[in-house]
């Protein structure tokens, strides 16, 4: 991934004269999943689901003046509360997900940017980790928007959807497609 990142920026040096610099920041946000299609637990469809929660990441941007783009990578977590019925029987519960992001944002003007993403986070919790299984991991597509209220706060609008493994088991307790809303906090200035 460093040496992804590494030939990305090089190769924008080359082509044109760039200016950067770099920043921190932090964000917090409300979480609501939801499910694209109905989901079944033993061939039983799953009713009345719903899930919710919260995640905050810390962010190192990266702050191009030309071309006007931010990279950003991410480090962060994610709790998600759960619960539905399938075949009469009420379910519940929690999840605790660690996350890697990366993304790039365009700023349009002083106030709109917006740009996409993928993450990674564990699909898995620690304890149930299987050596060379393809499932341990989930990758996600982030879809991000930022409207700046001021010079170091903006609202955040993300839309996250899974790319692999799409599979209902993991679905119940990490849904398919997450929409959250929160902030974001520039701790240092670029």
């Amino acid at each position: 991934m460093h040496r992804f990142l590494f030939l990305f920026a090089f190769l924008i040096c080359t082509i044109k004269p760039v200016v950067a610099q770099s920043h921190f920041s932090v964000d917090a946000q409300y979480v609501q999943g939801f499910q694209s299609h109905t989901l079944e637990l033993f061939h039983i469809p799953v009713d009345q689901y719903f899930a919710s929660g919260l995640n905050g990441h810390l962010y190192y941007e990266y702050h191009f003046a030309k071309p006007a783009i931010n990279l950003r990578l991410g480090l962060g977590g994610q709790m998600m509360y759960f619960n539905g019925e399938s075949g009469g029987e009420e379910f519940s519960g929690n999840s605790a997900k660690f996350e890697i992001l990366l993304q790039g944002l365009y700023r349009f003007s002083e106030k709109w940017k917006a740009g996409l993403g993928v993450n990674l986070e564990n699909n898995r919790d620690g304890d149930q980790f299987r050596a060379k299984s393809t499932d341990n991991f989930r990758y996600n597509a982030l879809l991000d928007v930022h409207y700046n209220v001021s010079q170091r706060f903006s609202l955040l609008l993300r839309y996250s959807h899974v790319i692999y493994p799409n599979v209902d088991a993991y679905l119940l307790y990490n849904p398919a497609q997450r929409l959250s809303f929160g902030i974001n906090y520039q701790i240092t200035k670029p």
